[in-house]
């Protein structure tokens, strides 16, 4: 599934505000990486936090969110497009994926219930960046 820059770009920003990214001393924060990553998917890591991706810099570990967030539209052996946000969580999170999903889905101005595949097909508003 092809997905428009500026969905992913908002799916983004909610995962880095749900991680608490926008939190100052945040471990997201320190270490460059707003999606709070594991694996590095774009080989830009420079070091780990614990099991957690560290980046050169801002720009390297929003790449790295961008590009695992086109994963999900994409398709891969984790998520695909006719999974909610809900069910999202279940995967991307290792703490309470009820809140997460909450949090990700109030960024988005959308429910729990919302799949991926319908939020690459509405238009995007106006939104927040990271």
């Amino acid at each position: 599934m092809n997905v428009d820059e500026a969905v992913v770009s908002r799916l983004s920003d909610a995962i880095a505000f749900a991680e608490g990214y926008n939190v100052p001393g945040s471990r997201p924060r320190r270490n460059n990486n707003p999606g709070d990553l594991e694996q590095d998917v774009t080989g830009k890591a420079v070091g780990h936090d614990g099991p957690y991706m560290i980046y050169a810099s801002p720009q390297d570990g929003l790449d790295a969110l961008k590009h695992q967030v086109r994963l999900m539209f994409k398709g891969s052996h984790i998520y695909s497009p006719s999974m909610t946000i809900a069910e999202v969580a279940h995967h991307y999170t290792t703490t309470d994926s009820s809140l997460w999903a909450h949090n990700v889905a109030c960024r988005l101005g959308v429910s729990t219930d919302t799949r991926l595949s319908e939020l690459a097909s509405q238009p995007s508003p106006p939104g927040r960046g990271l």
